[in-house]
């Protein structure tokens, strides 16, 4: 799903396994980016525990919305709380 042009979503984990992520909408979609913008659009925090049950689907939604910490344009960031991950 495209998002407005210049919008963009930081991800921020925290703890052990911590990083930040920014998501910019470009004009094919949404690229990945190490790091993160002064001001992003909507921000998603999280602790690192959190982000490994979210991406491997092992939090409910309702769980999701009390673990990941949304700011900004959250409209933005909600999709977040349903991308799921394999790493193998």
């Amino acid at each position: 799903m495209p998002g407005p042009p210049g919008a963009s979503v930081a991800i921020r984990i925290t703890g052990g396994a911590s990083g930040t992520w920014t998501l910019r909408s470009r004009d094919r979609g949404w690229d990945v980016d190490e790091g993160d913008l002064v001001e992003p659009t909507a921000t998603a925090t999280m602790s690192d525990e959190a982000a490994w049950r979210l991406l491997f689907n092992a939090l409910s939604m309702p769980q999701a919305e009390t673990l990941v910490r949304l700011g900004g344009d959250t409209v933005l960031a909600l999709p977040l709380l349903r991308a799921r991950s394999v790493i193998v």
